[in-house]
């Protein structure tokens, strides 16, 4: 079984301080229980394996977030405000005025935060200290956000820079149309897989997903691309390492072929192993499509408010 596991990813520019640094300003943001009376609880962990706050490994580093969310079901708590303001209503005989009713929706959420189930959100993220790309595990746009704007309140300011490419939809939709009329070398070396999602906007969004190999689909492909339809997403390999590269520049459903089942019985060994060339790998494939998609660098530095 795979340790050090990246299914999906988001990836940041960032500059961040040494391992023994940087886990010193993360002391200062551990995470702690949720309190019965609050909604979330957010901070930095151990990590799950090798118990360190920052884990160091060859090429790089990691830190784990832990993000604890009570689940209150907005039309539970619609249903149990009005029951209460009819109530209410019912026994003063008049209408309650809107700061009333919001005094009473604060009350239903305390009552119903009280014995909300938690959902527990572990995120992992992978840092590459020679190219300055922090990985992070995950598909959610937000859970992301949230782990980066921890950074910048523990570190106190970094350098960071979400990539962006511009008007990607069109760059990889102009390297299918070369690629599918016979120019193999379209995708400099990636080589296209077995999913490909088209979306076109004329009265309204029309998307149309292929899960199938791509030679099977050339000209039906190509007929739609002709068609004023785009690539939203397309599944990329390259050597060992297979993915959805989506419209955002985000990473989804990574397969990293080369990380095959470890023996070894040292498990923090193991993880450190495995993410560091899950990174190192993930890092060149990140390097060659900024090349091809000509990315432009437009970094900042942001500091905590």
């Amino acid at each position: 079984m795979k340790l050090a596991t990246i299914k999906n990813a988001i990836v940041y520019k960032a500059h961040l301080p040494d391992a023994d640094l940087l886990a010193g300003h993360l002391k200062e943001f551990p995470f702690s229980e949720i309190g019965e009376l609050h909604m979330a609880s957010v901070g930095f962990i151990p990590n799950l394996i090798t118990a360190e706050l920052v884990t160091p490994f060859q090429g790089g580093l990691s830190l784990s977030l832990r993000i604890d969310e009570k689940i209150i079901p907005g039309a539970a708590v619609r249903k149990e405000v009005q029951d209460r303001v009819a109530t209410i209503e019912l026994e003063v005989g008049k209408k309650l005025k809107r700061a009333e009713k919001m005094n009473i929706k604060d009350m239903v959420l305390a009552d119903f935060c009280k014995q909300a189930f938690v959902k527990t959100t572990v995120l992992n993220a992978f840092y590459n200290t020679e190219h300055h790309l922090l990985i992070v595990a995950t598909g959610s746009k937000h859970y992301a956000g949230v782990l980066v704007s921890y950074l910048v309140k523990a570190v106190g300011s970094v350098k960071t820079e979400t990539i962006h490419i511009s008007d990607i939809k069109h760059g990889l939709t102009t390297k299918l149309k070369t690629y599918l009329n016979g120019d193999d070398r379209a995708f400099d070396g990636f080589h296209v897989g077995d999913f490909t999602q088209l979306s076109r906007k004329v009265e309204q969004k029309e998307t149309i997903k292929y899960a199938a190999d791509i030679d099977s689909i050339r000209e039906e492909l190509r007929e739609n691309l002709e068609n004023s339809y785009i690539v939203d997403s397309i599944n990329l390999r390259y050597g060992d390492v297979s993915f959805l590269l989506t419209e955002n520049f985000h990473f989804k459903r990574v397969d990293l072929r080369e990380l095959a089942d470890n023996d070894e019985d040292d498990l923090p060994y193991r993880w450190r192993h495995e993410a560091s060339v899950a990174t190192l790998l993930l890092t060149s494939v990140i390097n060659i499509l900024c090349v091809l998609l000509s990315y432009k660098p437009q970094e900042k530095e942001i500091n905590p408010q």
